[in-house]
């Protein structure tokens, strides 16, 4: 599979193109901030507590996530959108309005990171910050973007 790499002459100074997400026909890439890994090193934030919604609520939660991008849409107050409510478990995207992760990339595999490491008693809660090369916000230059996903009690 070709990849095809368009880029201005700025975003050519500080970007390399990777294989991610589909351009249509054969050609793919991401434009990627410079430094950013192929693995985003992002550790979550647990705080997991008594009133933290069930592990086992979560993880079918994001089992109806399925391969979302997580797209934020609120403008007001919270600043978070809802993806999926399951139970006591309940799966927010949270940042600047139009938010969601890059073409390619899935939200499920930073919100499994959470739950990997921030299960206590059977309970999660916890959020996750990743890389804003990771991170996608229409009408901004790639990775300016705040965006977080997290596990709250709905």
């Amino acid at each position: 599979m070709a990849k095809l790499t368009i880029l201005s002459a700025v975003a050519l100074a500080c970007a390399v193109a990777v294989q991610g997400a589909s351009l249509g026909g054969n050609a793919t890439f991401v434009a990627r901030e410079k430094g950013c890994e192929d693995h985003d090193p992002a550790e979550p934030k647990c705080e997991t507590t008594g009133g933290s919604p069930l592990v086992s609520d979560c993880v079918e939660a994001l089992k109806w996530l399925g391969s979302s991008t997580c797209y934020q849409g609120n403008s007001e107050r919270s600043w978070c959108t809802t993806r999926v409510t399951f139970g006591t478990c309940k799966i927010d995207a949270c940042g600047d309005e139009s938010a969601e992760m890059a073409p390619g990339i899935h939200c499920g595999g930073y919100l499994q990171t959470i739950l990997n490491d921030c299960q206590f008693g059977g309970r999660i809660g916890g959020y996750l910050i990743p890389q804003k090369c990771n991170v996608r916000v229409p009408g901004r230059v790639e990775g300016s973007g705040n965006y977080k996903l997290q596990f709250s009690h709905s």
